[in-house]
This record gives C-alpha cells, sequence and structure tokens, in this order.
C-alpha cells in the first residue's frame, strides 16, 4: 500500500477516535421561514455517547488562532497564526472546550452548524491564516453577522481538521452553504440554495437526487413515516415545503417533528430548534428528553462579566433553563476536557500514537483547555 495513503487512513483512524463529532454520522441542518416564523434546526447523531455544555461567549475578546496540528503536536507556525476581537456576542453548544464549538448562534441572528462530509479537503494555502475547524465556528460567529459576511470570507482563511461542511443562516432567513471539495471552497445561497437543508452528502449531490421525487420534477413517492435514513434529506425537504403555520402545529414541534423524521433514533444525541422570533434556543438529548429553552436576552455579552456555561447537556432539567448556568472558569475547561477526551487514555493504541509524536494524551488535553488563558477582554467600546 502507498505509504501516503497509509498515513491518511491512521490520520483518519485517529480523528475519529480523538473527537466525538469526527464519525461519518447522519447529521443535519435546516431553515423554516414562513411569514413571521423563523426557525432553524439542527440535529446530532453519532454512534458514540457525547459530552458537551452550553455556553455564552462575550463581545470584546481579542483571541489567538490555533491549528488542529498544534493541538495534537503543539508544533507552532507563528507566520500563519492571528488574532482577532470578538464583535458580536453568541450561545455555542460545545462538545469538549470552550472556543471550539459545534454550532450556535450570535446576537444578531447568525446561525452555524456543521455536518459530516467525508469528501472534504480543506484549501491550505501557504502564507494565508490557518486555523483549526472548530474555532472557526466560533470566528465565524464572532465576526460576522449574515450570510452574505461568512460567504465573502469563507476562503480567507485555511481551515485544518477533518470532513465537515457548514450550514448558516441568518435572521433575515436567508441561508447558505460551505463546503471545500479539492480543496476549494464551494457555495450555495440564495437561487442556488432552493432547499435549505443540509445532511452529510454534498448539497449538488442531494438537489440532483432530489429532482427525481414527486413535487420536485420527479415521479418517485416520498414516504415521510418510513425509517430509511437513506432518503432523509427528501424526507425533510418535502417537510419544509409542505409546512403551513394555519393548520400546522407551532413552527418549534414542527421542526422538532421535521428532525425526528430524518434522523436516525438509535444515534441520535441532541436535536436543537433555533426560534430566532423570540431569541430562544430549544434542545433535548438522548439522556435528557424532556424538551429545555433558554432565553437568548437572558445573559449579558459583556467580556468584563464571565461567561456563563450549562455544564452538562444531558443535565436532567426541563422548561425555562436559563437560571441554571453558572460562572465559568478554565477549571471547569479542563474538568470537561478531560471528561470529553480522557477515555484514550484507557487506549495504548492512542498512546502509543501520541507518544510517536513526540506528546502525550494529557499534553493535548491540557493545550486544548489553556487555550482559553490567551482570550482577553480589551475593547472598551464594546464592554
Amino acid at each position: 500500500m502507498d505509504i501516503n495513503l497509509l498515513k491518511k487512513i491512521v490520520f483518519m483512524l485517529i480523528v475519529s477516535l480523538f473527537f466525538t463529532t469526527g464519525t461519518a454520522t447522519p447529521c443535519s441542518s435546516f431553515t423554516l421561514q414562513n411569514g413571521k416564523t423563523l426557525i432553524f434546526g439542527r440535529n446530532l447523531d453519532e454512534s458514540s455517547d457525547i459530552p458537551g455544555f452550553v455556553i455564552t461567549n462575550k463581545r470584546g475578546v481579542s483571541k489567538q488562532s490555533v491549528t488542529f496540528k498544534y493541538l495534537l503536536t503543539g508544533e507552532v507556525n507563528i507566520e500563519r497564526s492571528f488574532k482577532w476581537e470578538s464583535k458580536y456576542g453568541s450561545v455555542t453548544f460545545n462538545n469538549w472546550a470552550v472556543d471550539l464549538p459545534d454550532g450556535g448562534i450570535n446576537e444578531k441572528g447568525l446561525f452555524i452548524e456543521e455536518m459530516t462530509l467525508i469528501k472534504t479537503v480543506f484549501p491550505d494555502n501557504p502564507p494565508q491564516k490557518k486555523m483549526f475547524m472548530n474555532q472557526w465556528i466560533q470566528y465565524i460567529l464572532d465576526t460576522c453577522e449574515s450570510v452574505d459576511e461568512v460567504l465573502q470570507s469563507a476562503g480567507d482563511i485555511s481551515l485544518d481538521g477533518w470532513g465537515w461542511h457548514f450550514f448558516i443562516a441568518d435572521k433575515t432567513g436567508k441561508s447558505g452553504v460551505i463546503e471545500f471539495l479539492d480543496g476549494k471552497p464551494v457555495m450555495y445561497a440564495g437561487d442556488d440554495l432552493p432547499v435549505p437543508l443540509l445532511c452529510n452528502s454534498t448539497y449538488k449531490k442531494e438537489m440532483d437526487n432530489l429532482k427525481t421525487f414527486e413535487g420536485f420534477g420527479g415521479d418517485k413517492k416520498i414516504y415521510v413515516s418510513d425509517n430509511d435514513i437513506k432518503h432523509r434529506f427528501e424526507k425533510g425537504a418535502y417537510l419544509l415545503k409542505s409546512y403551513n403555520p394555519n393548520k400546522d402545529k407551532s413552527a418549534v414541534d414542527y421542526g422538532f417533528f421535521l428532525l425526528k423524521t430524518i434522523t436516525n433514533p438509535k444515534w441520535n444525541k441532541l436535536a436543537k430548534i433555533y426560534d430566532v422570533t423570540n431569541k430562544r434556543i430549544y434542545f433535548y438529548t438522548n439522556e435528557s428528553k424532556s424538551i429545555k429553552f433558554i432565553n437568548f436576552d437572558s445573559f449579558d455579552y459583556l467580556c468584563t462579566t464571565p461567561q456563563k456555561v450549562l455544564f452538562d447537556i444531558h443535565s436532567d432539567l426541563s422548561g425555562n433553563i436559563s437560571n441554571e448556568f453558572i460562572n465559568y472558569s478554565y477549571e471547569l475547561n479542563l474538568k470537561e476536557c478531560f471528561k470529553g477526551m480522557g477515555p484514550m487514555k484507557k487506549d495504548p493504541g492512542m498512546a502509543a500514537y501520541f507518544k510517536s509524536r513526540g506528546t502525550s494524551i494529557d499534553q493535548v488535553i491540557l493545550r486544548i483547555a489553556e487555550h482559553m488563558k490567551t482570550n482577553q477582554c480589551t475593547d472598551s467600546k464594546l464592554r
């Protein structure tokens, strides 16, 4: 076998073990807009257990970029690192560390989530600045307020990590998709995005297939009630098109119904609905089935006050949980990192891999946790 191909295979195996959302699982995101109704939805499906927390992120904070390579090995490339200052506050869902979210929404109503896309090949354009793809999600929420701004900036920074593509939407109801194929950004929005939905195939492939179904140009039938997750994009597209606010349940309830229809029920770990109109975030998990919600305006986003965190997304809570958030700290961040990645220490193969790279699992965890110490409240205008 070609040695470079072998290295790539080993690397992807490490990634799939190292980070919980690295495997090819049936995740999905969508926008539903009808009149005054505007919601965003997101499923996280994963074969293994998912740790995580919900956190507020402040405006006016100076931050330092990191790469996936740095987190793995400690190797720093100063020429490709950079700093930025957060313009907007946000609420994000993070699996294992502050500033490395899986997705979220900012105070301007900009929403971004990731889905696995195995075909992803990120551009790498030295000396262009470079950052880890999780951190890029936070960077987008920190610095952009519209889909157009995100699309305009998508090619400005090289990303590293593994196979993800991204669904974005904003408070106007505009949605977008960003994919990185053959080392180039591929983007859809406006007329190029007739169905505001994204799963785990390229958007073009999903739309080409959708055109063979009834209601979208073809003659194949869409069976919403079946359990076949192979047709979840088609089912999701049908449900988005069919929503009638005068006849159907509330937009939030309908959104959860849509998510349940297109999920893998054995693997679904987290379902979220962002109610943009009422500034609420609803969610439930596989371990805590009761729907909970967060009032976005219950928090301030001043960098002079502590970040707030719901430390465990699986907490046995229901209803309004905005008052359940506590002050975040480095100690909590470190604890969450060990909770999410500590089990790797039991795997001799993982320990040997990191040793061969001149590092250890504990050092990797510490690099991830300690990165938050570089954040500084700096801009008095944004306080």
